[in-house]
């Protein structure tokens, strides 16, 4: 299918039915590729176990007949007959689970808008298997709280169908050797697991990966909070479902909660909580969460806040995890103790220079999807306006807009759009930013996504720095390469001419060169999400708060369980006192004996490149300058 020119104009004068953002009945080209695209999605790329992953299409027949497919509904045989392989585990915490924002508004949008009761059976259906999936990440562990970094499904639902044409049948590795030590002995960054779940799941129908890192977690983490509140009140829907997520996710939180001690850069021993651990009793090699972490080098409590980007992961993660399972324990671990007593609330990162996010040529764009996700759970789930007004200045200010090439508004991704949509309720023109959004879902081709070669400039054209675009435009080049040594440019492409990704939000928008994977469709799971959440979402006035129906209030900051919720007096003056810059120090739990995890050494990671770094506190740059650290700082998951 072409990709699609949409001018800017206000979409509310096109359409009429359910006051949304995207109305069904406005952009009906729109409406067409993305729903065409949405049926490849379900039905193809998520038909395993309810999670969008990319596959390879047997050949050119195979190719054709899914393209047919994808508008008319029509297909002979079973979906496998297509398929090639589906990809493996790696990573689906992030690029599979974070599409359960599109599988879970799909819903909203449907029921809004009266549509048959096969579409809503359908699309409870897919609830329900990306439900069954979240779970099984954090069941098959056999660990409470543990989280898979992937899993796979290696027998079909129904018997009767062929087998599904897995890619990944690598030997799993036992969890310990005879000795009961962890295996591998070196933690990595994913290894593949038989089920241990210990009966939980039935046998011989799942595998996982392990060593689940942040990026991955925030992902399974936005799957919950998206599918909790399309489940919660829907009387289609069995509770023992919505039990059951909540559980999950109170283990999670259970987990976080956990202390764990760790050698920090002044040779000391200090414990710290929110730290992502394994099934096998170790961290994961990606563990840090908290602010003094930064990729497995660990500063000590009176060098203050090391990682703004990790406190930012930290209240996402959080907050979602409160939000679905209830547990007052997680109330007042948040409220209570991060936001309040460690003082959290003046320590959010409100400026690009100080989130650790935005790194120039270097910048890693996996780190600014993950602080959109951040941003997102924190604000999405929270109802205090004092809380919201420090977080609104970090998303609008800090991530959003501003005049950099890298600020989130510049960078071409619609998914980024809707997430601000979703959540912001400062002076900022939603129906505009919905408009974007649209133009630039309508630059992709869809209906099926496929990795196909990018070639914008030629030898000659990289070494005059500038060159035509396959579109025609020009490009001018950067004279600095990416994180992964790529040619970029300086401004981000349109989605019409540039690499495409099996994630598009987590890549570099700003590459200009890549030769594809044939034989390979993507899933496009962001670029549904986007579309999805604004055909769901209610429209607004700005000032309106954008937070999820079932949010609630919570206690004061720096309260106790069994306080009082906080609700509009909380507005009256700013929770915890002081809203100022990062403190000097953040304050360490003392009342759990630590726990000494498996290895307490520093864990430099040896994967990902350089990513931006966050600018510390003159305490951490002290530390930084004497250990001439500098070098390894630049790694994180």
């Amino acid at each position: 299918m072409h990709s699609l020119a949409l001018s800017t104009c206000s979409l509310l004068a096109l359409a009429a039915g359910p006051d949304v953002f995207l109305p069904r009945d406005a952009l009906p080209e729109l409406h067409s590729q993305l729903e065409a695209h949405d049926r490849l999605f379900h039905e193809v790329h998520a038909a395993p176990y309810g999670i969008g992953i990319d596959v390879g299409h047997r050949d050119e027949a195979a190719l054709a007949a899914l393209e047919a497919f994808a508008l008319s509904g029509e297909l002979t045989g079973h979906v496998y007959d297509y398929v090639q392989d589906y990809s493996g585990p790696g990573g689906v915490g992030l690029r599979g689970a974070t599409a359960a924002l599109a599988t879970a508004h799909r819903l909203v949008a449907l029921r809004q808008e009266g549509a048959s009761e096969a579409a809503l059976t359908a699309a409870r259906r897919a609830v329900e298997r990306a439900l069954l999936a979240v779970h099984v990440a954090v069941a098959i562990t056999g660990e409470p709280g543990r989280v898979a970094r992937g899993i796979q499904r290696l027998v079909p639902e129904d018997p009767a169908a062929p087998p599904i044409p897995l890619s990944d049948l690598r030997e799993p590795v036992p969890l310990f050797d005879a000795n009961g030590d962890p295996l591998p002995a070196e933690k990595n960054n994913g290894t593949p697991r038989a089920d241990n779940s210990k009966g939980a799941l039935p046998p011989g129908v799942w595998s996982w990966e392990d060593s689940c890192s942040k990026d991955q977690l925030i992902g399974w983490v936005t799957a919950m909070g998206a599918l909790y509140d399309v489940i919660a009140d829907d009387p289609n829907f069995d509770p023992s479902l919505v039990e059951r997520l909540r559980a999950d996710a109170a283990a999670v939180g259970g987990m976080l909660r956990e202390t764990h001690e760790f050698q920090t850069l002044d040779g000391g021993k200090h414990s710290y909580d929110l730290v992502i651990m394994d099934a096998d009793g170790r961290p994961t090699q990606h563990h840090d969460l908290h602010p003094s972490g930064l990729d497995g080098i660990w500063f000590p409590p009176e060098a203050g806040i090391a990682n703004p980007f990790n406190l930012l992961m930290s209240l996402g993660i959080v907050t979602t995890l409160w939000h679905v399972s209830r547990d007052p324990a997680l109330e007042d671990y948040l409220y209570g103790e991060l936001y309040g007593r460690r003082g959290w609330l003046g320590a959010i990162p409100d400026q690009p220079e100080t989130m650790g996010v935005f790194a120039g040529p270097g910048t890693n764009f996996s780190g600014v999807n993950m602080a959109a996700l951040a941003l997102y759970g924190a604000l999405r789930y929270e109802t205090d306006p004092a809380i919201r007004e420090v977080l609104q200045r970090a998303l609008l200010e800090g991530f959003f807009n501003g005049a950099d090439a890298r600020a989130a508004r510049h960078l071409k991704q619609p998914f980024f759009h809707a997430l601000v949509v979703a959540t912001a309720d400062r002076t900022v023109d939603l129906d505009e930013l919905t408009a974007e959004a649209a133009a630039l879902l309508g630059e992709f081709t869809l209906a099926p996504y496929l990795a196909a070669s990018r070639l914008n400039c030629d030898d000659v054209e990289l070494v005059a720095g500038s060159c035509l675009a396959l579109d025609g435009t020009e490009l001018t080049l950067d004279p600095s390469l990416n994180r992964a040594g790529k040619v970029i440019a300086t401004a981000a492409l349109s989605p019409r001419i540039r690499p495409t990704s099996n994630f598009d939000a987590r890549s570099d928008p700003f590459e200009v060169n890549d030769p594809g994977a044939p034989g390979r469709m993507l899933p496009g799971g962001d670029l549904l999400s986007a579309y999805w959440m604004l055909r769901a979402l209610p429209r607004r006035a700005p000032g309106e708060l954008g937070v999820s129906p079932l949010a609630r209030p919570h206690i004061p900051v720096g309260g106790s369980v069994g306080d009082p919720p906080c609700e509009d007096a909380c507005a009256e003056e700013p929770p915890g006192g002081d809203v100022s810059p990062v403190p000097d120090a953040v304050e360490v739990p003392d009342d759990t004996s630590p726990v000494v995890s498996g290895d307490t050494s520093p864990v430099v990671s040896d994967a990902g490149g350089c990513s931006a770094r966050p600018r510390p506190p003159l305490a951490t740059a002290f530390w930084l300058l004497a250990l001439g650290l500098a070098g390894v700082l630049c790694r994180r998951s």
